[in-house]
């Protein structure tokens, strides 16, 4: 499993669009490898557009793209102090603060709700 894509704050969206590609561009052999797909360019897609969004880039949250052994998503506001284990892995959804957003576009495009908010 990857570890997950930490944004990070106080930088205009062109720079953090640059940063993306540019911290992302290392998976894309690792994706390939993996036989990764769609739901790889979705999530990278999802931060994307959140990013060149004029009241996420006011609001700076917290973004994380987040790659699994077999789906990628976009997090949105999961708090720093949730610890992820050792080996890289994501700590369970449990363990996530209330207010996380999910991202998951491939999830939409298979008929499902895009956009999950973690409840209290």
């Amino acid at each position: 499993m990857l570890p997950p894509v930490v944004a990070p704050t106080g930088l205009d969206a062109g720079t953090l669009r640059g940063w993306f590609w540019e911290t992302t561009k290392p998976l894309i052999p690792q994706l390939i490898g993996a036989k990764a797909g769609v739901c790889t360019s979705f999530a990278a897609t999802a931060v994307t557009v959140l990013l060149s969004d004029a009241n996420v880039q006011q609001s700076r949250p917290r973004m994380e793209y987040v790659a699994a052994p077999n789906h990628c998503i976009c997090l949105v506001n999961r708090t720093p102090d949730v610890r992820d284990l050792p080996d890289g892995t994501i700590t369970p959804y449990a363990g996530w603060n209330p207010g996380v957003v999910i991202v998951d576009p491939w999830a939409g495009a298979m008929g499902y709700h895009v956009i999950s908010i973690r409840a209290n």
